[in-house]
């Protein structure tokens, strides 16, 4: 039997079961808009999802009855506490259709199940990045439908680009979750069988419901899953759902859960903590021997609550930490190494708490500045790309066999490889870009061939390795483009820049420039081409700086602007890759007519060839602030090489 037509008989099924028993918990209507909000000023964030067929009622804050029943006694605990704490709420906007919808509009009920995932991961990404909200832990919570939700928002925040919010989740109160799985990593509370199991998974093909546990850090001291026995919707085990829903289970599920004795059980059990939260993206300090660095360790704590830092593991005698979290470091030579400081909030004599954090010291010896011109990296096979960031990282793509991203000392005496496995799979084009707080990225343009072993429409895959991550994570693929350039900046937001795929543009003649970025607070790629102007597909290709300026060049190449389009060079043809330095100046390579590699000191208007004693055609280039530039070039013999030019040679 085909998978389309399996599809269709499992949609017809669920369908025909909860259409004939009318199961359905209040009058269906659209969702309605919610004005969105986060409350930094409570001590608790609360994010719930009401269930199928629940409409927007402020009697019950936007949760339905069900989680606005879960949060009233999260309330309830929480004025309890000494001192009294109090949660801030925020309903997730999600259509939140009623099931009968399924025998009609399938596609939109699922639709609209994936749309509250989306806008509830958005929720939490904004909250995360907003430093008056650090001091917050987050609870989850989800009735019916809404489970569903909560459910696959615990399983994506476990990809990696969510930072430390897995951390700060003190829970999570499933209840009545028809992605119920008869074996997960969740606590089970409710008079329900302990391996009942969810609708969902009864007709995957249509709900889209995993059969794989949770994965870690989720376990049940976090997730509670909460079932009513004889609920068609979460209960079943030996008997179907089918059977259940005929059994009145659909009457059960409608009824139960407020004011329940379970949900009140689980609510006692969330993980609740008041102890500082440290950003980690600020705790690896980088000096150079010799110079004095300060860096401020970022804390949040709750309102009305101060924190002190204190060092606790033996320091170096160079290095200190204030009351304030500011470090100080002022290092006669190289060092690598840890020390951990504690941090304590208080809030009055009856609430303090301690966390203590550990903190990288990466200090790198500045030696005698090298003048020469020297190749540094040689490998076979064609080049790749290259990157730098702000102290003195060098990061290199290597085409091919084998495919390897590298980082590079300024000599090149050491080279080490790391993991991106999409890159190292594919065989594709690909980029890369990094910033010290942002991390690295690597885009691979994915190359596949249909049956007739024709090139299909290329996809970009892009791999974010975040600062302190050990593995990358993976950004939403971006479809239908060809891929020109990546970029990131220090807030981790993402630019990619290329072409629409010719296959599915209005004129094939034309190119379709696309440049899209994925932020901090976001789930998918936003078209970002008209807001910074760009208006020609011949070559869009742009250099992403640490402090969020974007620089573009476009329509071959005729110039080189920043994002306010204030000219950086005009008159030179042919500019393939460019590269703006910290001083305004800007290097570029010409691949047509006359190769070579350029300068344009800042604020001049013409470009100066650089000496061609450089060996090989030059490909890809990136700079350190200190005017150190790095040339990715083809050198003879089917090789690739990496060229250090130092500032002495060009200025």
């Amino acid at each position: 039997m085909s998978l389309a037509r399996t599809t269709r008989i499992a949609t017809v099924a669920l369908a025909a079961l909860v259409v004939a028993t009318s199961v359905q918990l209040t009058t269906a209507a659209p969702a309605q808009a919610i004005e969105p909000g986060i409350d930094c000023s409570a001590d608790v964030f609360f994010v719930g999802a009401r269930g199928s067929g629940q409409t927007y009622s402020v009697d019950t804050l936007g949760l339905g009855a069900q989680v606005h029943s879960a949060f009233k006694q999260v309330q309830t605990r929480l004025s309890g506490e000494k001192p009294a704490s109090r949660a801030a709420v925020l309903p997730v906007d999600y259509p939140a259709l009623p099931v009968d919808s399924i025998g009609t509009e399938p596609a939109d009920y699922f639709a609209g199940l994936q749309l509250g995932v989306t806008r509830t991961l958005d929720t939490l990404r904004t909250w995360a990045a907003r430093p008056d909200c650090r001091h917050q832990d987050v609870i989850l919570s989800g009735y019916s439908q809404g489970a569903m939700v909560m459910h696959r928002v615990l399983r994506q925040l476990t990809d990696g680009t969510f930072g430390d919010v897995p951390n700060r989740v003190a829970g999570a109160l499933l209840i009545a979750d028809g992605d119920k799985l008869d074996s997960d990593n969740v606590a089970v509370l409710g008079s329900a069988p302990k391996n009942s199991h969810g609708i969902g998974s009864e007709f995957t093909l249509v709900s889209g419901t995993r059969k794989d546990k949770l994965p870690p850090p989720w376990s049940s001291k976090r997730v509670f899953s909460i079932c009513t026995k004889g609920d068609a919707v979460c209960g079943a085990t030996n008997v179907s759902s089918t059977v259940l829903f005929a059994q009145g289970g659909g009457d059960i599920h409608g009824r139960s859960y407020i004011d329940d004795k379970y949900v009140a059980e689980a609510v006692k059990k969330l993980q609740i903590s008041y102890s500082p939260k440290v950003d980690l993206a600020t705790t690896r300090i980088n000096g150079i021997s010799g110079t004095s660095t300060s860096q401020q360790v970022a804390a949040g704590v709750g309102p009305g609550c101060r924190f002190t830092w204190k060092a606790k593991s033996k320091w170096p005698a160079w290095a200190r930490i204030t009351e304030s979290g500011l470090v100080s470091i002022y290092p006669p030579t190289a060092y690598s190494g840890s020390v951990q400081a504690t941090v304590t909030s208080t809030c009055d004599a009856r609430r303090s708490s301690t966390t203590t954090v550990t903190l990288r010291l990466e200090v790198n010896a500045p030696g005698a500045a090298p003048t020469d011109v020297r190749q540094i990296a040689r490998w076979k096979y064609g080049p790749g790309d290259i990157t730098t960031t702000a102290n003195g990282s060098v990061y290199v793509v290597k085409c091919c066999k084998p495919r390897q991203v590298t980082s590079l000392t300024r000599d090149g005496a050491k080279e080490t490889k790391l993991s991106f496995p999409l890159f190292q799979k594919g065989d594709g084009t690909a980029r890369i870009d990094a910033a010290d707080l942002g991390g690295i990225v690597v885009a691979t343009q994915r190359m596949t061939k249909d049956a007739n072993k024709l090139p299909t429409i290329p996809n970009v895959d892009v791999e974010l390795l975040a600062p302190g991550a050990k593995k990358p994570a993976t950004l939403p693929t971006v479809p239908n483009m060809n891929l020109y350039s990546i970029g990131i900046d220090n807030d981790q937001n993402v630019y990619v820049s290329g072409t629409l795929d010719y296959r599915v543009q209005a004129d094939p003649l034309f190119p379709t420039p696309l440049v899209l970025r994925w932020q901090q607070g976001h789930n998918t790629w936003e078209n970002v081409t008209e807001d910074f102007g760009i208006y020609s597909g011949a070559g869009v290709k742009l250099d992403a700086q640490p402090n969020g300026d974007v620089y573009f060049k476009q329509d071959g190449a005729l110039e080189v602007k920043k994002g306010d389009w204030t000219s950086l060079v005009s008159g030179t043809d042919d500019v393939d890759e460019f590269t703006v330095l910290s001083d305004g100046s800007v290097i570029f390579t010409k691949t047509a007519g006359n190769y070579g590699r350029w300068y344009v000191p800042a604020g001049a208007s013409e470009a100066t060839e650089l000496e061609t004693a450089l060996t090989g055609d030059p490909y890809q280039l990136a700079a350190t602030p200190d005017g150190f530039i790095y040339f990715v070039t083809h050198l003879p013999g089917d090789e690739s090489g990496v060229i250090r030019v130092p500032p002495t040679y060009y200025r």
